[in-house]
């Protein structure tokens, strides 16, 4: 019998790892405070619902659970510290493929992120840790204004603010902005302030995947950013696949930080190629499943499956990525269009053209029930603001 694999979160990144997982054939639990992700036909009868997602409430799920085994995938920043430090105190019930916690820090931490890229010569755009005592100069002042500030828990920050950053044009405005933004304790009291690379939207691509203790990947996907919203600070709403050769540099740079660093396990890595250059410069990594892990797995690479594989000692599964394909989102892409005069002027049709050929992060034939249950909460919270 397979062991069971616990996806941990909420919203579309732990719906897509329980998809991909379930349709591969594993069985799969869920501990979610996430009522929509209840509704999953992959969750039903399967789910341990949380008020929140703390150590203490994930502990109490898991051992709901009676099988003595489990493989546990958390799917945001935080989670994967309590799956990491759950699975350091009963190793031979909770199962993984995450990476040493110290290494997993460079990645999660944005400031120990940027001083690990300086170490090993990544493309990056210039970036330091600041706060409001930070003098004035240790501040990249010629760079105004090209810089714009982000937080540490970026996850937290957005779900706070709906924007994963802030720019700024000189230094009167990143003293106000650095004491407006408010941070909570956990998005950390200091920022990250980095340099802006100018450009399109189209010039973001992702390399989305599963590397390995053998210092390899198991499986690595390309896409191209089309569509944003926010336009400067939020999340991709359109885009398409694109074969793995386009972006070759950047997946070789990805892979020698990997191996440097020592780090494996499920990766989301963002570049922006910058003309000024023409280098592809790493903006951040994420290490757990992302918006659009169905989207990788729906056109032939599963990372949470290679994760599940990884953490088991099975054979990787050898998949065949298909290119050329897009995923929308429907609720921000409307949004990054410019609402509905915007739409209606620049041809609705077009847009309707793209949602029927796209992947949706959210609605899936068999298994709509969440996309239903995510919109009508989604209604009745635009409602509400009336």
């Amino acid at each position: 019998m397979n062991i069971p694999a616990v996806v941990i979160g909420n919203g579309i990144s732990a719906l897509a790892a329980l998809r991909a997982l379930s349709r591969s054939g594993i069985p799969c639990r869920l501990v979610s405070s996430d009522r929509s992700l209840r509704t999953s036909r992959y969750a039903r009868n399967r789910t341990y619902l949380t008020q929140n997602l703390s150590y203490e409430e994930i502990r109490a799920g898991l051992d709901s659970f009676p099988e003595p085994a489990l493989f546990l995938l958390p799917c945001a920043d935080e989670l994967v510290r309590i799956a990491l430090k759950l699975a350091q105190h009963q190793p031979t019930r909770f199962l993984h493929s995450l990476c040493q916690a110290d290494v997993l820090e460079l990645f999660l931490d944005k400031s120990l992120f940027a001083a690990e890229l300086r170490k090993w010569n990544v493309a990056a755009p210039l970036t330091i840790e600041i706060s409001v005592d930070t003098p004035t100069d240790q501040i990249p002042i010629a760079l105004f204004p090209n810089l714009f500030l982000k937080p540490k828990n970026s996850q937290s920050f957005f779900q706070r603010h709906r924007i994963k950053g802030q720019m700024v044009t000189d230094l009167a405005e990143l003293r106000s902005q650095l004491q407006q933004l408010n941070l909570t304790a956990n998005e950390g009291t200091s920022c990250i302030l980095q340099q802006w690379i100018t450009g399109s939207p189209e010039q973001h691509i992702f390399l989305d995947g599963f590397f390995s203790k053998a210092r390899e990947y198991s499986g690595v996907f390309a896409r191209r950013r089309l569509r944003m919203y926010p336009q400067f600070f939020g999340n991709s709403t359109f885009m398409k696949s694109i074969d793995l050769d386009e972006v070759a540099s950047a997946s070789k740079a990805l892979q020698q930080l990997f191996v440097s660093t020592g780090f494996y396990g499920i990766f989301s890595a963002e570049f922006k190629y910058d003309k000024h250059d023409e280098q592809f410069k790493l903006l951040e990594v994420n290490v757990r499943p992302w918006w659009y892990t169905e989207f990788a797995s729906q056109n032939g690479m599963n990372a949470p499956l290679l994760s599940y594989q990884e953490a088991l000692k099975l054979k990787p599964t050898a998949f065949a990525v298909r290119r050329g394909s897009s995923c929308i989102h429907p609720y921000y892409d409307f949004f990054a269009l410019g609402g509905l005069r915007n739409l209606l002027s620049l041809g609705g049709a077009r847009w309707l053209y793209q949602l029927s050929v796209s992947s949706n992060p959210w609605f899936a034939w068999d298994d709509p029930a969440p996309a239903l249950h995510q919109g009508w909460k989604t209604l009745l919270e635009i409602i509400a603001r009336r």
